[in-house]
Parts: C-alpha cells; sequence; structure tokens
C-alpha cells in the first residue's frame, strides 16, 4: 500500500483511493475549552477497512457551568467491488454536565450503517457518501462531491433527522455545499455554507488544514 499519490488522482481523497493506513491527533483549545481527538483507518486487506475515532472536550465556560463529554465510534467498511464500500458501526457518547451546581449525566449508543460510492477517472470523477444513524432519532446523510481535477472539488451534502413518528423537524433538514482546493498535496483550504432548508443560514465554513 503506497502512501504517494498516484499522478493526477485527487489529493483530498488519495489516502483512501490508494488503501493507505492512517493515523491522526488533533487538538482545539481557547480559554475555556480543550478538546482532543484521536483516529486512524487501516486497511485490512484490498477488501475490508476499519475506522476508529476518540474525543474528548472539556467545557469549562465559567464557575457555574462545565461539561465534559466523550466520543466513541467504531466502523468496519467491505468493498464489494473497486468502487462500491459497504459496511457498519457504532458510536458511544457520555456527557457530564455541573450546572448551578446541579450535577446530571447520560449517555447514548447509535448504531450505524452507511454505503460509499468512488469513480474516477483521470483525476476526475464522484466521489458519493450514504450514511443512516439509528437511536430514538433516525439521521440521514447523503454527500456527492465532484473532482474537476486532483486540486479541486465541490460537493453538496444534505442532512435530514425523523422522530420515532416519521414526523421530520424541517429546520433540521440542512443543505450545504463546499468547495475545496489544494496548493499542495498536503495543504488545502475549503469554504462552504450550510442553510436550512425552511430558511435561514445554517453555517458558514472557512478551514485549511495540513497532512503529513
Amino acid at each position: 500500500m503506497s502512501d504517494v499519490p498516484v499522478s493526477g488522482q485527487p489529493f483530498l481523497i488519495s489516502p483512501y483511493l490508494n488503501k493507505t493506513n492512517s493515523v491522526f491527533v488533533r487538538y482545539f483549545g481557547d480559554s475555556a475549552v480543550d478538546r482532543y481527538e484521536l483516529g486512524g483507518e487501516w486497511f485490512v486487506d484490498d477488501k475490508w477497512v476499519i475506522n476508529s475515532k476518540l474525543r474528548y472536550g472539556d467545557f469549562d465556560r465559567s464557575v457555574s457551568f462545565r461539561e465534559r463529554y466523550l466520543y466513541a465510534d467504531f466502523d468496519a467498511g467491505y468493498f464489494v467491488t473497486p468502487e462500491w464500500q459497504v459496511g457498519g458501526g457504532v458510536i458511544y457518547e457520555y456527557a457530564d454536565d455541573r450546572v448551578y451546581g446541579t450535577h446530571r449525566s447520560a449517555n447514548e449508543t447509535t448504531a450505524r450503517v452507511f454505503g460509499r460510492y468512488t469513480n474516477i477517472t483521470a483525476g476526475s470523477g464522484w466521489d458519493i457518501n450514504m450514511e443512516m444513524m439509528l437511536n430514538d432519532l433516525a439521521r440521514v446523510e447523503l454527500d456527492a462531491r465532484y473532482f474537476f481535477n486532483q486540486r479541486f472539488s465541490a460537493g453538496l451534502s444534505y442532512l435530514a433527522e425523523t422522530d420515532n413518528d416519521s414526523n421530520a423537524y424541517p429546520r433540521d433538514d440542512i443543505a450545504e455545499l463546499t468547495v475545496d482546493y489544494w496548493f499542495t498535496p498536503g495543504w488545502p483550504i475549503q469554504a462552504g455554507a450550510g442553510a436550512y432548508t425552511s430558511g435561514g443560514m445554517a453555517s458558514i465554513t472557512l478551514a485549511t488544514s495540513v497532512r503529513f
């Protein structure tokens, strides 16, 4: 498994296309928040891939409020064909809150199933992700990204949540458009905006990162 991108491959998904094992560590902090994240992707062979992620956060915004949370997920995927991957996994979340002297904690386990279709030819093509997460809500997400070349891509995602009675919450349905441009194989910039389908801005994104 080579970690060198094939000539013309989109930089964004070259590790996935090359089936390259990877590990990442992230940290975000300011005067009130510390967030740590550890994850990895392991290609067992040409058919099986395992993903895992562990996240810990500590929010201490004032003497009257503090929250600690833990997020862990594990999933396994299988390549039905070179273009199609299907799989599933489980997500565990735990939160511990202290607000004005009161204390409460909660945990939740979520099942996840997903499919991914990737078809790239001469540096351009589609990467489409579909997933559903189930607990007390059903959450469905679709993300379709088109690569114009190895540096530039545009993606459209749609997120919807439905309660147990199958009544959709319109304000929870979000559509988002993002674009990525990679200056080098390790340095991209991303911009995007999301909106509620019922109206109103949901998110604005402007980010960069470094890949080693």
